[in-house]
């Protein structure tokens, strides 16, 4: 070390060896976050997302939208990890490349159609369609 750092080592009104804590100016209060949300979303409890968590809805028009979006988007969820036994089950189809054109041709189906509640009502109509051509 040279003379210099050895100066400036050597003083004990440094912060860092004085023994007491360093000082810090108070900061201001922050504004109310309620408040300024206010001003742009209508829905203070899910802020217009609609959801309350991960799993939760919201009961505002956002929240009402939010879930039926997540109905419509689970049929087709749905659709896609039916198990081949359970489509075998309900074609009677035992080779597995035409079970899986089955599932694919179904999924598509949910997709266009979102209007279904659940996979076995897409279903219902689904293989009726198919069993037509």
């Amino acid at each position: 070390m040279n003379a210099t750092q050895i100066r400036m080592f050597t003083h004990e009104d440094l912060p860092l060896w004085s023994g007491s804590p360093a000082r810090k100016a108070p900061e201001p209060a922050p504004d109310e976050p309620v408040a300024q949300q206010e001003t742009w979303a209508k829905c203070r409890f899910c802020l217009d997302t609609g959801l309350l968590g991960d799993h939760a809805f919201c009961w505002c028009e956002a929240g009402n939208k939010a879930r039926e979006r997540r109905r419509r988007s689970q049929v087709p969820d749905d659709a896609r990890v039916l198990s081949s036994g359970t489509i075998a089950s309900l074609t009677g189809l035992r080779q597995y490349d035409d079970i899986d054109q089955v599932q694919a041709r179904f999924v598509q189906f949910t997709i266009e159609h979102p209007d279904y509640e659940t996979w076995q009502d897409a279903w219902a109509d689904f293989w009726r369609e198919e069993q037509a051509q």
